[in-house]
């Protein structure tokens, strides 16, 4: 199994409260619509994922270094209980919505993950 190569940390200007750091590369909604979930980073320096609460645009939750590399896709799970993503730096992750904790990680892609989806019934990526 290919470890994680170790972080290198954010830039000094990088403001966690602040809008995504470089270009954002992914972008999805919740399924209630009340949540919008960006995706950006600095390439092989930091992933970031920022949720955004759709009805006034303030930050609700920045989790804390998601990816090491840019984030490249996202998807809400069905219930909008769950967010999914997939970055530069091959990896896919699950994330709880409620405190942006990490709840599962897929190691194993030979390259970037482009794209992330859940089955239509959510038992599966």
């Amino acid at each position: 199994m290919r470890r994680p190569l170790p972080l290198t940390p954010p830039a000094a200007d990088d403001d966690p409260a602040g809008p995504p750091v470089d270009a954002v590369t992914a972008l999805a909604f919740s399924p209630d619509g009340s949540l919008l979930a960006s995706g950006s980073g600095r390439a092989s320096r930091s992933g970031e994922i920022k949720l955004w609460k759709v009805a006034d645009g303030a930050l609700a939750l920045a989790p804390a270094l998601p990816h090491s590399d840019t984030v490249m896709s996202l998807a809400f799970s069905r219930r909008g209980d769950l967010l999914a993503s997939g970055g530069a730096d091959r990896f896919l992750k699950v994330h709880a919505v409620a405190d942006g904790k990490p709840v599962r990680s897929y190691e194993g892609h030979t390259g970037h993950v482009l794209g992330v989806s859940w089955q239509a019934n959510g038992r599966r990526l």
